[in-house]
């Protein structure tokens, strides 16, 4: 007879919990509760809990509001409980504001701390992630890492000599991606390069903030910012980009994580250019695909992208190399034995 698994989840269109119960709905019985609504009904819903059987929790989105109501409830049936702790809130909140309130701040330290000690196993997407969480659990064996995976698509790197380069970023916190760090590096590069580049930005959030900087620094003609794209429009735009921009951010959470559109990126066999950070020195580094940059006011940016541009051989011998990485390390395969792994030592 199958294990019951209960999954608890924010979003259904969210990329990594639909990869996750994909890849175990074979080997266990899977029942849903939909975290959605206002806040009122979504931690309602949470209550239907008490009708269902199942044999472990698994909450595949930072449901951190949820998380008391959850553990009230689980006390009755005893149920091991498993968080996919890939963000934590008070990241989020220093992310998201550009002032920071001492007390909030705290709040949220506390709420990380309740959530990630009162779950059984905790898992996050990267190594230094993992070593965030361990200075807030003390606990290696409750905490593991399955990096942020997807399954294969097929290198696409297409060279047009007369049509303009196109750069991509799609990100959404603030600080963590940096997009007005972006559009300035852009817009202070020559005159001779804009004319020859698009710059394209999907993000949903701060939409409005973005495209007034654009509009205020008159850079419409080679900058453009999208609100929001379907999962296959967006696959799209990315495999037909030439250039990606990753994470530009100075942050706790940018220097501990790699973007699903890095992640992407790569599976496209795309160049990626970001900041050198813990989590990309670690996932991305010696590999000619990735330009990893120290500081990208400081470092010849306009040198790289002016090459990048007049020589072909120079784009053909980065174009494609990026997908060893990807193959490495964010395989949706590989990653996903270790989910099954996890789920097995809580049931046993």
């Amino acid at each position: 007879m199958k294990h019951k698994i209960l999954i608890i989840s924010a979003k259904n269109n969210y990329v990594r919990g639909k990869l996750f119960t994909e890849s175990i709905k074979k080997k266990y019985s899977l029942s849903f509760v939909q975290y959605s609504g206002n806040f009122f009904l979504k931690n309602f819903k949470l209550f239907s809990i008490l009708f269902l059987k199942y044999d472990l929790i698994f909450i595949c989105w930072p449901l951190w509001s949820s998380i008391f109501i959850i553990k009230l409830i689980n006390l009755f049936k005893k149920k091991p409980i498993i968080y996919d702790a890939f963000t934590l809130s008070h990241e989020d909140y220093l992310d998201n504001y550009k002032t920071q309130n001492f007390i909030f701040k705290k709040f949220y330290e506390f709420i990380d701390k309740f959530v990630l000690i009162s779950c059984d196993g905790l898992i996050t997407d990267t190594e230094q992630h993992k070593n965030k969480i361990l200075e807030i659990v003390k606990n290696k064996t409750k905490t593991d890492v399955i990096e942020v995976c997807q399954k294969n698509y097929k290198v696409f790197n297409k060279i047009n000599k007369n049509s303009k380069l196109n750069i991509l970023h799609a990100g959404a916190n603030r600080r963590c991606h940096d997009i007005p760090k972006m559009v300035n590096l852009i817009n202070e590069l020559p005159k001779e390069i804009k004319q020859k580049i698009i710059f394209k930005i999907v993000t949903d959030d701060y939409f409005n903030n973005y495209k007034n900087l654009i509009k205020n620094l008159n850079c419409n003609k080679y900058i453009q910012i999208i609100n929001h794209l379907k999962f296959n429009q967006y696959l799209k735009i990315i495999k037909n980009c030439d250039l990606c921009l990753g994470t530009f951010g100075k942050s706790d959470k940018s220097n501990n994580i790699i973007s699903n559109f890095i992640v992407t990126s790569l599976n496209f066999g795309k160049v990626v250019v970001t900041s050198d950070t813990r989590a990309a020195k670690y996932y991305l580094n010696n590999n000619k695909g990735v330009i990893l940059l120290k500081n990208p006011q400081n470092l010849n940016f306009k040198k790289f992208l002016m090459k990048y541009l007049i020589s072909i051989s120079f784009r053909k011998s980065l174009n494609g190399k990026s997908k060893k990485i990807f193959n490495e390390n964010f395989r949706a395969l590989e990653n996903l034995k270790k989910l099954d792994k996890i789920i097995r030592n809580y049931l046993e």
